[in-house]
């Protein structure tokens, strides 16, 4: 029972660190930082075009406007690598987080494949203009979805650690309960040794001195 006691306490923590492990860090706390840093170059990417589609046709070759269309792509290469990351870990088959992750992808590849990357590629000033206002609301909806899926794996990490806590209670309180009967079962197995074992052993030594004074003497016999 001692050992159920210490398996019982080894197997709670063990599979509420695991759990807590891979879902709060290999997958929330990845999939999180990867979106937020490809949202960062995405905002970058688009600051940058918009900067280069207010700069006078006079001054577009010139050597600072190269440089900012090398920014430009260097976001652009850098907002896909860290939503790559974001897509890489995977989630379990039927996993609650899926429609956010849905939701982020459609927006992102709105606003990224068939806005941002078509004008980086035609650097038209007038283009970008053009379609400045449907960017803008494309971009807001690649927000909200990425602030809909963070909110609800912070919900969801608060959720896992509570329930790990209640786990760990609950393990606590069978820890206890096995341990005291464990202690009663030890009593009453001493008990039942006492009665059917001691005792009569303790009943025979007393009797076998009255035994002996009643036997005759042999050395009497004549």
């Amino acid at each position: 029972m001692i050992v159920a006691i210490s398996a019982m306490g080894f197997y709670s923590n063990s599979v509420s660190s695991k759990a807590i492990k891979k879902e709060l860090s290999e997958i929330n706390v990845t999939k999180a930082t990867a979106i937020n840093r490809a949202q960062v170059n995405l905002l970058r990417l688009r600051l940058i075009l918009g900067r280069y589609a207010d700069i006078d046709v006079a001054d577009q070759n010139s050597e600072a406007t190269t440089a900012l269309l090398q920014h430009a792509r260097d976001a652009a290469s850098e907002a896909q690598r860290r939503y790559d990351e974001f897509e890489a870990v995977q989630l379990p088959e039927g996993d609650s987080r899926a429609t956010y992750v849905a939701a982020i992808a459609s927006a992102y590849d709105t606003v990224m494949n068939s806005m941002l990357i078509p004008y980086l590629s035609s650097m038209n000033p007038q283009e970008f203009k053009q379609q400045q206002a449907q960017i803008v609301e494309a971009s807001s909806k690649f927000d909200a979805a990425v602030l809909d899926f963070i909110r609800f794996v912070e919900a969801r990490g608060t959720e896992l650690i509570a329930a790990d806590a209640r786990s760990s209670r609950d393990a606590e309180v069978a820890s206890i309960v096995l341990l005291i009967l464990s202690l009663l079962a030890t009593l009453l197995v001493r008990r039942a040794m006492m009665q059917t074992v001691v005792t009569p052993l303790q009943g025979g030594s007393h009797a076998f001195p009255a035994s002996c004074q009643g036997r005759p003497d042999r050395t009497d016999r004549g």
